[in-house]
């Protein structure tokens, strides 16, 4: 049986280092919920209890004569050992008592003899924005309390000791203890709640077992998304075997997302028959992605003779999903620089447009690109399109597209759209550079002319 000790101490001040002492030690055991045997001791501080006489009501008077902690110490480590010890403020009687271990040349301190538990900290967690005060605490919990002229350290141990009893079994936050309920409960929710808690380390000390455990409970009572979390846990850790395991359970616990990376794996694997099978159970349940990865397969003829009809079809269901790439492909398909026999450059700039905007780079790319030649083909006003290729431009050069961060450097070189800067111009080059080493080598070559015409000029 785990013995519980609340401990309380009081002071001739508030910092150690300062010289301060303990002058009254007060403890009481907690056996089965009740408050049995206490320990109760007056010290000799060998100084002036000073003003915190205003705090405690202890005279030097009344200490004249009492034992220094040197007298006590092993009474007390005896009385304490192998115990958890509740406190309030934990921090502050431990410096205390273990500035009193030092003094006497003792290489002992509380928290290697003892475990503790701060009231203080866990009411925290209970109840935020809270007056912590333990005078505060036995109101809030309403425990009846002496009278401050006949407090002691004893009296104060006693209020820690109930203090720590009505705060409950669950000495956690209080949103732990409801979920840890709801888990005993068998509520799927609650059980996902805590595993992601542990596994991010969110209120609660980091723990992946305990993670793995919640998630485990969860998915086997039906949940998909668990089964998925345990199936990427096992991915982090490099066992596509297991995660393997975990994505198929949650793709016949109808989790689409899962469908689709279990398609992923086998298509890496190169199972095409059974990806294709995941793909369209992903698609069949509205997972754009899936929708996507099966389009692209019927695309490339991966595993599957290719179809453009069904590729164009799970495109565009994807697209309706919003997903940003299977739009860009839907307008690829459109293109008439592509695809010349079957174009129609209206579809595939509205694709390109709903690409873009729904951040898909290379949406934004070869829109501006379609604005561009709409532009010569004398189809659109060139300053109206100059403008909406620089902002393309700019955007797909945020969103990671080199071809588009060299579009808006030349836009600069030129003052198309934007105000001409040729410093511009070499900070988008150099941003094309980071993102494709393929354009470090042009953009060096440009950069060598430019300067060679700047030096021509005299600048």
């Amino acid at each position: 049986m785990q013995k519980l000790i609340a401990l309380d101490i009081e002071t001739t001040g508030i910092e150690p280092s300062e010289g301060h002492r303990i002058i009254e030690i007060g403890c009481v055991e907690i056996i089965d919920e009740k408050m049995t045997n206490t320990y109760h001791q007056y010290i000799y501080p060998n100084r002036l209890v000073g003003n915190s006489e205003n705090i405690h009501g202890i005279t030097d008077d009344f200490l004249q004569g009492k034992p220094q902690f040197a007298d006590i110490a092993q009474e007390f480590l005896s009385y304490i050992k192998n115990s958890t010890l509740i406190i309030h403020n934990a921090e502050f009687d431990i410096s205390f008592l273990n500035h009193e271990f030092g003094l006497m040349g003792l290489d002992k301190n509380i928290e290697s003899i003892c475990d503790i538990i701060d009231t203080l900290e866990i009411f925290k967690m209970q109840q935020p924005f809270h007056n912590y005060h333990l005078d505060a605490l036995s109101k809030y919990f309403e425990i009846e309390t002496n009278n401050k002229a006949d407090n002691n350290a004893l009296s104060d141990a006693k209020i820690v000791a109930q203090v720590y009893l009505a705060m409950g079994t669950c000495k956690k936050p209080r949103i732990i203890c409801d979920l840890e309920t709801a888990c005993g409960n068998d509520d799927i929710d609650a059980l996902k709640a805590l595993g992601y808690l542990y596994k991010k380390g969110h209120i609660v000390k980091q723990s992946d077992v305990k993670a793995m455990d919640y998630w485990q409970k969860a998915c086997d009572l039906g949940s998909g998304d668990a089964c998925s979390a345990i199936a990427y846990a096992y991915m982090l850790e490099g066992n596509e075997f297991k995660a393997i395991e975990f994505y198929q359970k949650a793709c016949e616990l109808e989790d689409g997302d899962s469908c689709n990376y279990l398609g992923v794996l086998h298509q890496n694997n190169k199972n095409y028959i059974l990806s294709i099978e995941c793909y369209q159970k992903s698609c069949h349940l509205d997972k754009g992605e899936g929708c996507l990865n099966l389009g692209l397969m019927y695309d490339n003829g991966h595993g599957i003779e290719a179809n453009d009809e069904k590729a164009l079809k799970y495109y565009k269901k994807s697209c309706e999903l919003g997903d940003g790439e299977a739009c860009y492909h839907y307008g690829l398909h459109h293109d008439s620089v592509i695809n010349p026999v079957n174009s129609d450059e209206k579809i595939a700039m509205a694709y390109y447009k709903k690409a873009c905007d729904l951040d898909n780079a290379d949406g934004c790319w070869n829109l501006a690109v379609a604005y561009g030649v709409s532009a010569i083909d004398g189809n659109m006003d060139e300053k109206e399109a100059n403008d909406k290729v620089a902002q393309l431009f700019q955007k797909g050069c945020n969103l990671g597209s080199s071809f588009a961060c060299s579009g808006l450097a030349d836009a600069y070189k030129q003052g198309e759209g934007v105000k001409k800067s040729i410093v511009k111009a070499w900070e988008f080059d150099r941003k094309a550079c980071e993102l494709d080493k393929e354009y470090c080598p042009e953009i060096i070559a440009k950069e060598r002319v430019a300067l060679i015409a700047r030096n021509s000029n005299g600048e």
